[in-house]
Parts: structure tokens; sequence; C-alpha cells
């Protein structure tokens, strides 16, 4: 069984990618928990601290623009976008500034 938990708060400052991080690396690393993060904030700060390097493969900002522009997108796509980051046992899709603009 799979659960979704949101994280989220117009309000800046109040610990949205700390809770998100420290929630998703516990539930990994602690309870043994296949865990995917999704950062869908253009400030990134989520996917910079898990170390995301532009590597050519999407990003939230192809992924928004793609199911924007055709009203849905493919399961590969959303797979390509995926990264890992070994250190927390977190899979996660990361952000970048362009996501401000779509």
């Amino acid at each position: 069984m799979s659960n979704i938990i949101c994280i989220c708060n117009q309000k800046g400052g109040v610990g949205k990618t700390t809770t998100c991080y420290n929630l998703g690396a516990a539930l990994a690393l602690n309870e043994g928990k296949k865990v995917l993060v999704v950062d869908i904030d253009p400030q990134a700060n989520l996917s910079d601290y898990l170390g995301f390097e532009p590597d050519g493969q999407p990003t939230m900002t192809q992924l928004v623009m793609e199911i924007a522009v055709n009203g849905m997108i493919g399961m590969s796509k959303v797979q390509s976008a995926v990264r890992y980051n070994e250190r927390a046992n977190l899979h996660y899709i990361p952000s970048d500034i362009n996501l401000a603009g779509s």
C-alpha cells in the first residue's frame, strides 16, 4: 500500500523543505520504506540539498510543461525524471528555477 504525504504552506521559511527531507530520510533509513520526494518549489532548495546537478534528464519543469501542452504525460518520462540520493536513501524528482515561469 502506498501513502502520499503533502507538505505545503504558502508562507516561506516555515520548514517545508526541512520537514520533507527529514521525514523522507527517516522513513527510508529508519523504516526501510521506498520514498520518492518531489520538489515543486522553483527555489529548488530540496533538490540542491539532495545534490542535484543538471544532467539533461527532465525536472519538474519539463513534466509540468508536458502536462500543460499535452494534457497527459507518459510514465517513461516521469521515470526518467527520478534521481537517487544514496546518503538519504531517497528517490527524488528535482525542481529548478525555470518552474517559476511555467
